[in-house]
């Protein structure tokens, strides 16, 4: 897996602090079984994520800001896990696209501000929930 492996775990590590977050800050009486449930789709969207889309679309700007786009939208379900991984494979795929010269510098650009931009929206929802 060489250079995703980091950017996998990562994803998984920054997830599963912005789940605990939002779960453990509530009353609800089954919070660890929520937790756990978020961190097992979290976990399976990352392996999905860095196994199967990521070297097939490695280097590719456009995939990198199709990504970019589909994690500010997943914020909508940001209890779901997803934000944090799908953002973390739109910025592997976009730094992976700017190591290419012929690459688009705009489309990697907009895919890295977009993925920013999810985190940040999904650390707020953790945090407001």
């Amino acid at each position: 897996m060489d250079r995703r492996l980091p950017f996998a775990i990562g994803a998984i590590v920054v997830s599963a602090i912005l789940t605990a977050i939002g779960t453990y800050s509530g009353t609800d009486s089954h919070q660890t079984r929520q937790f756990l449930v978020v961190l097992a789709v979290t976990l399976a969207v990352t392996a999905i994520l860095f196994v199967g889309v990521v070297p097939r679309f490695d280097g590719s700007a456009r995939a990198a800001l199709v990504l970019g786009i589909l994690a500010v939208v997943s914020v909508l379900v940001f209890w779901l896990g997803v934000p944090v991984p799908v953002a973390a494979a739109a910025t592997f795929i976009a730094l992976t696209a700017r190591e290419r010269e012929d690459q688009s510098r705009g489309e990697t650009t907009a895919a890295l501000a977009l993925s920013a931009l999810a985190v940040v929206l999904a650390a707020i929802a953790a945090f407001v929930g």
